[in-house]
């Protein structure tokens, strides 16, 4: 009785809403991106996160919005409709343990992590600007120039290169002992630069949710895309803000390139929802592109970008009333 319950009320709901509203809102983003208005990686990288947030928003509020009431029924695709609710079940049925057990999976993952950060803390413990004196006043210059706080530094021993951001309240920045030998000045100064635009845009936090509704969405066949565009504007646009900071495309390219080298791709660091300076082999040939082009040089408005989402979502969502 109980699983009946979860299955029609709960999982049969999700599942429809992660299915079609994952593709409206996919394809009113691809139809945005090709406006020249939004050229820009942060206006795009707001777009391409709107996929994955909507299906779980429209979830949450589906009564307040009254979603769980069927509209369709005076209309012509009625019946179409009730084919489509009618697989929807058959895929809750079927989908339902896969689900419990992505979102357990999911869970734990984003636990995984916050005890992971805190391992950084405890065996590396914070950098003193005694003993990396070079390191901290590269560190303040460009904080000043963004003005923001100067966040806590953990250095690794790790040989390989290594540098992410975590933490949103209070963040942290992360970089290896190989990052800081590998890297000549400028390098590390548009590396750092880069990550503080994660920083200021509260990337870490968004990432993890991000990240989570992945996870549990793995019955979606565009989440993975989905996913993998966001993460590629959301670096070019770190990539930006670090050029517009330091004034330095070329070092940024270079730097791109020998963290590439040194970095470690084990199954650990891919198990983390953290944002790494480098992942895909592609993205990364385009992001190093379109700095030497000067692409970075491209910046939208977030008062437009601001209203295109709100009108993505609002229309995605409202199309989820046509879904029973």
């Amino acid at each position: 009785m109980f699983y009946t319950i979860l299955v029609k009320y709960y999982v049969h709901p999700f599942i429809l809403y992660g299915l079609f509203g994952t593709l409206v809102s996919y394809l009113l983003v691809l139809f945005i991106v090709r406006l020249p208005l939004f050229k820009d990686a942060r206006s795009r990288a707001v777009f391409f996160g709107i996929p994955l947030v909507v299906p779980a928003t429209a979830y949450m509020l589906r009564r307040v919005l009254m979603l769980d009431t069927c509209s369709v029924s005076e209309h012509t695709i009625g019946p179409i409709d009730s084919w489509f609710c009618f697989a929807g079940n058959v895929l809750a049925i079927v989908l339902t343990p896969l689900f419990l057990c992505s979102v357990i999976f999911a869970i734990a993952r984003l636990i995984f992590s916050v005890f992971a950060s805190r391992s950084f803390i405890k065996k590396y413990g914070f950098a003193s600007e005694a003993d990396w004196p070079k390191l901290f006043a590269t560190l303040k210059m460009i904080c000043l120039k963004a003005e923001i706080k100067v966040p806590g530094v953990i250095v690794t021993r790790d040989v390989f290169a290594r540098a992410f951001t975590v933490g949103y309240r209070s963040p942290l920045l992360v970089l290896s002992e190989g990052l800081l030998n590998g890297l000549d000045e400028d390098e590390l100064e548009t590396v750092m630069a880069h990550e503080l635009g994660h920083i200021v845009r509260g990337d870490s936090i968004l990432n993890r949710l991000l990240f989570f509704l992945k996870d549990i969405m793995f019955f979606v066949p565009l989440v993975r895309i989905i996913y993998r565009n966001y993460s590629a504007e959301k670096e070019k646009a770190s990539d930006d803000f670090a050029v517009r900071l330091t004034g330095k495309p070329m070092a940024l390219a270079q730097a791109l390139i020998k963290v590439w080298k040194m970095s470690s791709h084990n199954i650990i660091d891919e198990l983390l929802p953290y944002i790494r300076l480098t992942d895909n082999g592609r993205v990364l040939e385009n992001r190093v592109e379109r700095l030497i082009n000067g692409e970075y040089k491209v910046n939208g408005s977030l008062k437009f970008t601001a209203a295109a989402a709100m009108v993505i979502t609002i229309l995605s969502i409202y199309a989820l009333k046509w879904v029973c």
